[in-house]
């Protein structure tokens, strides 16, 4: 915007009586910035830049992978021989009283 100001300034200049152009075509300095800005706004418009972009709808929201809700006990039992766990402990680990077998219950 401020090359427009100063190019129709400076047409003001050259069209003053002192800049070696007849006093007559003053009037042509504020008339070539007016056509300036037309000529930028008329090119703006056709190549597209005044137009607001589309863009696409965001993706949807997915879901959880596994159902709401709480889930009922799950029955375990030991890997080795199919016996229920009886002695866990505070980390979770549970120890065979068949088979001395260690397995994580959770």
């Amino acid at each position: 915007m401020g090359l427009i100001v100063l190019f129709g300034f400076v047409m003001i200049l050259l069209a003053s009586p002192f800049g070696g152009i007849p006093s007559t075509l003053v009037f042509l300095g504020p008339l070539c910035v007016v056509l300036l800005i037309i000529i930028v706004f008329a090119i703006l418009a056709a190549t597209g830049a005044l137009q607001r972009s589309n863009l696409p709808p965001p993706p949807p929201i997915q879901g959880p992978m596994v159902p709401a809700g709480t889930q009922g006990p799950i029955a375990l039992s030991c890997p080795n021989c199919g016996a229920p766990p009886v002695n866990v402990d505070r980390f979770g680990v549970a120890t065979c009283t068949y088979c001395n077998t260690r397995f994580i219950v959770r």
